[in-house]
């Protein structure tokens, strides 16, 4: 009687048991049901990690494109100071030549002068402590010219004559010689850097 009264009691239990819900607990212990889980937290990770990549690559490119334009401003500021630096340099040249000009064409007659009392010297006179003196004060306004810059136009005898460094004083036909060619230099000519001051006065073959 007993062993029966205990049969009844195990069934009890076991078909109380059966039908009790599944816990939290026992979830856990389900490897399905915790591998949908790891699978959801992974693609929230994915989509977190996409998300802040777009961000920034957002900002790369906004800083990459204000490289470039600090960049482009830099080369322009660059190229700005250059053409100052050469405008100014330039400016500087242009007044230095315009103080220069009215100063050396003042010595023009005085240079004439020494150049003429030295030309065709005899060699019996050209070493006369006098002759020296003159050849010396001459050969001193030369060198004070080519330190402002100007240099003599003195062309050579037969040369071609050039209208653009010389000027036709008088013209003369000589036999066996070609037109245009420079008989005689009258007067030298001067220039400052490329600007003629005065032309060479010649006498020219005709």
């Amino acid at each position: 009687m007993s062993q029966q009264k205990n049969q009844k009691f195990v069934k009890k239990n076991l078909s109380k048991d059966s039908s009790k819900p599944i816990s939290d607990d026992d979830n856990s212990s389900n490897p399905n049901i915790q591998k949908d889980l790891d699978l959801e937290d992974l693609k929230k990770e994915i989509e977190s990690l996409r998300n802040q990549i777009s961000e920034l690559n957002e900002k790369l490119s906004t800083s990459e494109a204000q490289r470039d334009d600090y960049f482009g401003k830099f080369q322009r500021l660059g190229a700005d100071f250059e053409n100052f630096k050469k405008r100014s340099n330039e400016e500087k040249i242009l007044l230095s030549k315009m103080a220069v000009e009215p100063f050396v064409k003042a010595f023009f007659p005085i240079f004439d002068a020494f150049n003429i009392a030295t030309k065709d010297l005899p060699s019996e006179l050209k070493k006369n402590s006098w002759v020296l003196g003159v050849v010396g004060i001459r050969e001193k306004i030369l060198f004070m010219f080519s330190s402002l810059g100007v240099s003599l136009i003195d062309p050579v005898k037969n040369s071609d004559f050039d209208p653009n460094f010389c000027e036709s004083l008088s013209v003369e036909k000589v036999e066996g010689v070609e037109q245009n060619k420079i008989l005689e230099v009258y007067q030298v000519g001067f220039k400052l850097g490329e600007k003629i001051l005065r032309p060479a006065r010649v006498k020219v073959s005709g």
